[in-house]
């Protein structure tokens, strides 16, 4: 960070840097600021994070109680029709889960007259040129839950340095009433705990739902660091 803000007090090629959307955590929250410059910072997006407890078993504690109650109903409906499954994606389903993935939020968001984030074609070769890559770098989570032996409900997310990241979702219309997606994030949280994650992260976005499961803000920050013009200098002087 020393470098880099050296660097930059070197560089005349720009006169301003836009930092976004850096989490509280961020080594250039802590950068100095460089020679020759003035910096503001501001609140960028909330990102609503869980914080996960020790042990699945505690995981009912953590949560709210109307959200257990959900949760609870969800189960009852679909055990109600079939026997429930969830399989996590490997080397070799995790492109067929993936084109699943693809079909079950086309149809949530169809059901709405909607899109949804991967209507386009494009969206979805990126992420087939990808998944390969994040499987072998273990940061991939994708997995399927099937209801009677069909596919009810896709997540797709990631794991890293013990915590995890809840990217997409998607789930068939036809099992609105069962809750699929409560099911399968409920699976999610305990594995995520099991795997030894102390915080799931909804990414941004103020989504009710996201509050629903007991998330609360934390909020990104922007930095913006202006270069001091001589000009700049003179009118604050003349001022």
């Amino acid at each position: 960070m020393a470098l880099l803000s050296s660097r930059l007090a070197d560089a005349g090629f720009w006169d301003i840097l836009e930092l976004t959307e850096l989490q509280p955590d961020a080594h250039a929250l802590r950068m100095a600021v460089p020679s020759g410059c003035d910096v503001t910072s501001a609140c960028a997006s909330a990102c609503p994070v869980l914080h996960l407890p020790g042990t699945p078993d505690e995981l009912q504690w953590i949560l709210p109680p109307r959200k257990r109650r959900a949760l609870r109903t969800a189960h009852n409906r679909a055990e109600r029709r079939g026997r429930l499954q969830v399989k996590a994606a490997d080397r070799s389903s995790v492109s067929d889960m993936f084109e699943l993935l693809v079909s079950l939020h086309r149809h949530r968001w169809n059901s709405r007259a909607e899109s949804g984030v991967l209507a386009d074609p494009r969206v979805q070769q990126f992420h087939r040129h990808a998944l390969p890559a994040l499987m072998s770098a273990n940061l991939l989570r994708l997995y399927l839950l099937e209801i009677d032996g069909q596919p009810a409900a896709a997540y797709y997310g990631f794991m890293h340095r013990n915590q995890a990241y809840g990217y997409l979702t998607g789930f068939e219309p036809a099992y609105a009433f069962e809750s699929p997606s409560v099911i399968l994030l409920g699976y999610v949280f305990a594995e995520s705990i099991c795997e030894g994650a102390h915080k799931f992260h909804f990414l941004r976005g103020r989504e009710p739902y996201k509050y629903g499961w007991g998330a609360h803000d934390c909020w990104n920050e922007c930095r913006v660091v202006h270069r001091i013009s001589v000009n700049s200098h003179d009118v604050a002087q003349q001022a």
